[in-house]
């Protein structure tokens, strides 16, 4: 059984694929050419956001999204620990300061109701609270009607993280929409993925939309006639590739229909899982289910058994971002991080994709039911 169904989805669409690529491949226009602006102009119709700039990785966008609000130094970022370190790390690298916040037991997305606090702290230690990180976990859309009601109130900006949760929707908006400034990736495994890296950053206003297009191509500004190109502060070099942007392209024909197909499974394991917690969706939300996560003291078991049968999972994450070497120095709290500890200790993801076929989601379900 294939736990991300790559092989699968290529076997499938083969010929539309490689038909997008050979039409790059005759123009060889293989950076910042043509299929690249029909990509962005189709995930701005696709999400509904103003703008959308594509550039070379998810974790570039983050860093983009940040640059263009200006974070840096004496600022703090805040941010769920529960999520890959790429949500983190992308604040060193503006300059600013990590400040984990814990999530929520539900949707173990970055709980609203622990943010003050951590302002609180944040200042406490000298650093102006910048921006919040809504960390979309496994394709669950983060409260965003409370972040920005705390953003309001404090001044910062609300980033959504929405690497895992393109196709997704909170309040009857989709994901790329939801805040003023989100983010994504097509790294291979996420719900719409390329061949390699890429990602995007999606605004609503054009000058950021130019603040970020120029941080991506290394602090370049052109004027309104191209005479002339200058370099007015350090940027780097994040663009995606064409041939990414082609292959992105063709899969957008079947994007939507893989997205629904995905919900279909989650609610088939949802109704047939036992003795197992579920990662909350909101009952105005809809899920990507980038992954689909359950949770068991019996985690180990469980994995094992699925093992014996052929059946893949995998653990993400095995660690919260704050207990990383790279970060536990960082962290000057004492205090832990539970409820994304406890998470971390009994999360266990299964096999998600759009091409599982009923009898396999079936035989996932009986041996989890038979040793949870």
């Amino acid at each position: 059984m294939d736990f991300t169904g790559l092989k699968i989805e290529i076997k499938e669409h083969v010929g539309e694929i490689l038909e997008s690529m050979e039409k790059v491949l005759e123009r060889s226009d293989f950076i910042e050419g043509q299929e690249v602006k029909e990509l962005e102009l189709a995930l701005e119709g696709l999400t509904g956001a103003q703008y959308c700039v594509s550039c070379a990785s998810g974790t570039d966008a983050l860093w983009l999204a940040l640059k263009s609000i200006g974070a840096g130094p004496g600022d703090a970022v805040l941010v769920s620990p529960f999520s890959f370190i790429a949500s983190a790390d992308v604040i060193s690298r503006a300059g600013a300061t990590a400040v984990f916040v814990d999530i929520d037991g539900d949707s173990w997305c970055i709980d609203s109701n622990r943010i003050r606090a951590a302002m609180f702290f944040a200042r406490g230690i000298g650093l102006n609270p910048k921006a919040i990180i809504g960390v979309d976990i496994f394709g669950v859309p983060c409260d965003y009607i409370s972040l920005k009601d705390i953003a309001r109130d404090s001044g910062a900006v609300v980033i959504a993280d929405a690497a895992q949760s393109l196709g997704g929707s909170r309040f009857g908006i989709s994901v790329g929409n939801l805040t003023e400034i989100s983010c994504t990736s097509f790294f291979p495994t996420k719900p719409l993925g390329c061949f390699g890296d890429g990602g995007a950053v999606f605004c609503q206003s054009i000058e950021r939309r130019d603040r970020i297009r120029s941080l991506k191509a290394h602090g370049k500004k052109t004027k309104r006639d191209k005479s002339e190109v200058s370099y007015e502060e350090i940027g780097t070099n994040s663009r995606l590739d064409t041939l990414q942007a082609g292959i992105l392209c063709a899969k957008l024909k079947w994007f939507e229909m893989d997205n629904f197909k995905r919900n279909a499974i989650a609610e088939k394991y949802r109704g047939t899982l036992k003795n197992v917690q579920f990662q909350a969706v909101p009952t105005d939300g809809v899920s990507a289910y980038a992954q689909f996560g359950i949770l068991s003291a019996r985690k180990n078991i469980i994995s094992e058994t699925l093992l014996q049968r052929g059946i893949p999972s995998r653990v993400y994450y095995a660690r919260g971002i704050h207990e990383e070497r790279a970060f536990r120095m960082l962290n000057r709290r004492e205090e832990t991080f539970p409820i994304t500890e406890r998470v971390c200790r009994e999360i266990l993801c299964l096999p998600m994709h759009s091409y599982l076929k009923e009898e396999e989601v079936d035989l996932v379900c009986e041996v989890v039911n038979s040793v949870s």
